[in-house]
């Protein structure tokens, strides 16, 4: 670590800040770059989390007088891409560390592209002629090293040692990331396995495996999970997977039948770092009002809702973030911890999941112990029993504000899931429900190709760095309501209501979705894409 910082400094461009005279020694060396880095950006994990903060680690990179290119097509204004004139060594290097050889297209000189500044491998680089380093975005990473869709593994693959298993299940991890999918799926059937992402909430088929490897996939993310393999029961569990220095948790479900099985890896939390910034969530700004709004209140039960990977869960931590810069006491309870957060206390009832039914504990169990703490705010992962509703009301009865996810399609339908399939009586909803955000998630259009479509808004076109879709990311359509005290579940005079008409209007106007997608989503059709 010494011997790379040192030559760390010896290597950055002109511009940079630190100069070889400050350094006395090697442990100030490491202090200097770690305390600027630090004060600079207000991190606590240094540069794990600079480097996972696209919009900071950027501007930390050009603070060292580095040039930052954010897309491919960016890059290559200037640049022209060398790799594949590589031997198939060095192309591997490249593929193995995301870097990218290239040549000025003015001056003709050897440029290499590399993504972690703060981390450079020497050995490697010394691999390779260059007089100029660049930094890689996100984006560029995401369309050179993944968007591709390049198939993980042929029909004919043949493990030959536990090396050739690591290889392809590091690959298929780092590209499922790099893709910014949702969720991996291995599913087996008698002659071979298919292997598929979720991405922006459609299917991306990613090809085939032979079936001993997905065994042993299979059998090895079980163990990952801490789990014991089975042919015949269902297996869930949560693994840690270390990817760019960043620990990253998939929720694992696995249903075995007979002969076959279906594996799904569900990222948790996603990619990126959680926004204080509703706006920077793609929220239109009146929708953002809204909820601003209901972070105002004391006590009492806000709901999100929406169907699974709707971005619930991500919503609620934006908001939670806003309180905690109050000083407010904000404890969740989830299951599992989605995002680790040291402003909150977090009790994470997977680590529960295996105990015995007479040391089960719960959703219920753990309201019922935190209101015996001196919390302003409580998070509760889902509500979905009745004995988890009634300590939902308990709780804002006795002063908590309190946040939870349903799984239901509209503000209506969770006031009714409530009375009917929860057994909370209608007086405890006039009393305590202060506002739900009903919400789904849409395909976004490119940013980078999208063009006029002569009615105020925009259509897709399709580009390299949208794979040609036409559309990149997702956007919420949120059905925002916020009732008058004691008049939770008035639908019909509320004190503020973002319906889902507007809202998909708003997004619409804003340039992030499709004028058939708005009208689509204003007469309640579910959305499909080519």
């Amino acid at each position: 670590m010494i011997k790379k910082l040192k030559q760390f400094i010896a290597l950055k461009p002109s511009k940079n800040k630190f100069k070889k005279s400050d350094i006395e020694s090697d442990k100030n060396l490491i202090h200097i770059i770690e305390e600027h880095v630090n004060n600079k950006y207000s991190l606590t994990g240094g540069f794990a989390d600079l480097i996972s903060n696209e919009i900071k680690y950027k501007e930390f990179v050009e603070g060292m007088g580095y040039d930052y290119y954010e897309t491919y097509s960016q890059l290559t204004k200037k640049y022209t891409d060398t790799s594949y004139q590589l031997n198939d060594e060095k192309m591997e290097l490249c593929s193995n560390h995301y870097i990218i050889t290239l040549e000025d297209k003015e001056t003709k000189n050897k440029v290499i592209g590399i993504r972690d500044v703060v981390n450079i491998d020497f050995e490697i680089l010394s691999k390779f002629y260059f007089s100029k380093i660049v930094i890689l975005g996100e984006d560029v990473l995401s369309s050179v090293f993944g968007e591709d869709q390049e198939i993980v593994f042929s029909s004919n693959t043949e493990l030959d040692n536990d090396d050739e298993l690591e290889k392809y299940f590091d690959k298929m991890m780092s590209q499922a990331i790099l893709l910014g999918a949702s969720d991996i799926h291995i599913q087996k059937s008698t002659r071979f396995a298919t292997l598929w992402f979720r991405i922006d909430g459609v299917k991306v088929d990613m090809g085939t495996m032979p079936t001993v490897v997905a065994k042993t996939l299979k059998r090895r993310l079980v163990t990952m999970a801490d789990q014991e393999d089975s042919d015949f029961e269902s297996i869930n569990g949560i693994i840690n997977y270390e990817y760019g220095k960043k620990n990253i948790k998939f929720r694992l479900g696995l249903i075995n039948s007979k002969l076959n099985f279906s594996l799904v890896l569900r990222m948790i939390g996603g990619k990126g770092v959680i926004s204080h910034d509703l706006v920077g969530l793609n929220y239109p700004i009146e929708t953002v009002e809204i909820l601003d709004n209901l972070n105002k209140y004391a006590n009492g039960m806000i709901l999100i809702t929406g169907q699974v990977g709707s971005g619930k869960t991500h919503l609620m931590y934006a908001l939670l973030k806003k309180l905690a810069l109050q000083k407010q006491y904000i404890v969740t309870i989830e299951d599992p911890v989605e995002y680790t957060n040291e402003e909150f206390f977090q009790i994470d009832l997977s680590e529960y999941a295996s105990a015995s039914e007479e040391f089960k504990y719960g959703y219920p169990e753990a309201v019922v112990d935190i209101l015996r703490q001196d919390s302003n705010i409580i998070l509760i992962g889902e509500t979905r029993e009745p004995q988890t509703a009634m300590q939902l009301v308990n709780a804002s009865n006795l002063g908590q504000l309190v946040f939870s996810t349903m799984h239901t399609n509209s503000a209506q339908a969770t006031v009714a899931r409530m009375t009917t399939s929860l057994g909370i009586n209608m007086g405890d909803i006039n009393d305590s429900l202060r506002g739900i955000v009903s919400q789904r998630l849409v395909r976004k259009l490119c940013k980078f190709c999208k063009e006029p479509d002569g009615q105020g808004g925009y259509k897709k076109t399709g580009c390299h760095e949208c794979n040609n879709s036409g559309f990149k990311d997702r956007v919420p359509i949120a059905e925002v309501i916020r009732f008058k005290i004691g008049h939770g579940g008035d639908f019909n005079d509320p004190a503020e209501y973002m319906t889902v008409e507007r809202a998909s209007q708003l997004q619409y106007e804003a340039g992030n979705i499709t004028k058939e997608d708005s009208l689509a989503i204003t007469r309640g059709e579910e959305l499909w894409y080519d």
